[in-house]
């Protein structure tokens, strides 16, 4: 079929390739037509700050409010999206490399490769310093060559273990070949440093070539091994889809831009944003946000601010509670996506977070803030809007998957009653807005349609 270009489509995207789809960016996208928008979502850049890390002072939760606030602010969604999707396939924690500027330096890398050639991903990884220390390659020597990194390197990123058959893509002798071609590649003084004295230069056999291989050619052999566009494809059409196994014919279109474009992802996401799949029923509203998503999304959506410095930390601070602690994945495997993000805990966490927010005032220096006022229209238009206009309004607002009528008749009921449940006429003003408004967006910001997107 042919993708109808419509408000749903639309929205679709800019869901999927940012935070949230607000009904201006969708607007403009019906003017610019699918392609066009395709487009100029992927030619989009943002800021080029910096954050300014102190050794040894600057913290997690500081970290994090720069991503989180860039997120917020930036003209090119996709860009972190795209930014977030390799922090999870590269994931690399805190908890061990334990210097700040490291990891800040590593997301800036994943934002510069992000839709570049894999092949200059994977070479500027093998040689960043966060990614070093995580995998403890400044330890590997040709006396003593320590395996982590070299194991990694295939089984998650970029072979995998088995390819779409079920076979095996290499052996443990590969993991120990590997591993001596990665021997001296260490760091100095927070930067990469090639060190000859502690490299072997003997010759290797990996994956049936020989020769007196290092790492660019094992990444090399890598990074060209039919096995590794295809898992490539089904990780990014399942981040931006619908989840899909190896196998899938619907990958074969993005494997041969991959192969026929000199390892280039841009070309696999041009393909998948304007492939029929995308826009199928089985991808919309399928997959569940993950904290950073319900965060920020939920921000942009409500036409919030977010404070830096200390004050702004606050809610940084709310993805550990929700699961999704950025610059600390749980393991070189990254987190578990998907109903993972939605357990009973997690569902609680969400809550108890949609909450908050909803109730975040301007007074007091909280870390967020956002005025009702600012989505329910022209004042003058309040007597006019009964129960029902008010939750479709802030329905259309927070973008969830379409609420069942139950759901829908349950928020109209919430605002026709006391907090007692006693029913009460529903008039619109300022106390109205203050308690009865904010406590609808905490019953939609913790419904089952709003985890979906």
């Amino acid at each position: 079929m042919t993708v109808d270009w419509n408000a749903e489509n639309a929205a679709h995207l800019i869901r999927r390739t940012g935070f949230g789809a607000r009904s201006e960016e969708v607007a403009r996208a019906l003017d610019l037509g699918m392609d066009a928008t395709v487009v100029s979502l992927l030619d989009a850049r943002g800021p080029s700050d910096r954050l300014r890390v102190i050794p040894g002072k600057t913290r997690l939760e500081e970290l994090q409010l720069w991503w989180l606030r860039r997120m917020l602010r930036t003209r090119a969604p996709l860009e972190e999206k795209l930014t977030l999707f390799w922090h999870n396939h590269f994931a690399t924690a805190l908890d061990k490399v334990e210097n700040a500027r490291l990891m800040h330096l590593q997301n800036r890398t994943l934002r510069a490769h992000a839709s570049s050639p894999f092949r200059d991903m994977v070479r500027a990884i093998a040689r960043d310093p966060a990614m070093i220390v995580w995998l403890d390659n400044q330890t590997s020597v040709a006396s003593d060559p320590n395996e982590n990194f070299a194991r990694e390197l295939m089984e998650v990123f970029t072979t995998g273990v088995y390819d779409a058959q079920g076979s095996p893509n290499y052996t443990e002798f590969d993991v120990a070949e590997a591993a001596r071609a990665f021997t001296g590649w260490t760091i100095h003084d927070g930067e990469f440093s090639f060190e000859p004295w502690n490299h072997d230069f003997s010759t290797k056999t990996f994956r049936g070539v020989t020769g007196p291989l290092d790492g660019d050619d094992v990444i090399e052999n890598l990074v060209l091994d039919p096995a590794t566009p295809r898992r490539l494809a089904a990780r990014l059409f399942s981040f931006f889809a619908y989840e899909v196994a190896l196998s899938d014919p619907v990958l074969d279109p993005m494997v041969g831009a991959y192969e026929g474009n000199g390892t280039a992802i841009r070309p696999m996401l041009e393909l998948l944003f304007r492939m029929d799949a995308f826009y199928s029923a089985a991808a919309k509203f399928s997959r569940v946000k993950s904290p950073v998503e319900f965060l920020a999304g939920t921000v942009r959506l409500l036409r919030g601010s977010v404070k830096g410095g200390r004050v702004g930390e606050g809610f940084a601070g709310k993805l550990a509670a929700l699961g999704q602690s950025l610059f600390n994945p749980p393991s070189v495997f990254g987190w578990k996506e998907g109903l993972s993000w939605v357990s009973s805990n997690g569902l609680l966490q969400r809550a108890r977070v949609a909450e908050w927010m909803a109730d975040s005032r301007r007074w007091g220096r909280p870390p967020f803030s956002w005025r009702p006022e600012r989505l329910l229209g022209k004042r003058s238009e309040w007597p006019t809007l009964d129960p029902a206009s008010v939750v479709a309004r802030f329905v259309a607002h927070l973008d969830p998957s379409p609420p069942a009528e139950s759901t829908t008749g349950a928020l109209v009921a919430y605002l026709q009653a006391e907090d007692d449940g006693t029913p009460a006429p529903f008039v619109l003003e300022k106390g109205t807005i203050d308690r009865k408004v904010r406590g609808l967006v905490s019953l939609l910001l913790s419904s089952p349609e709003y985890q979906l997107c």
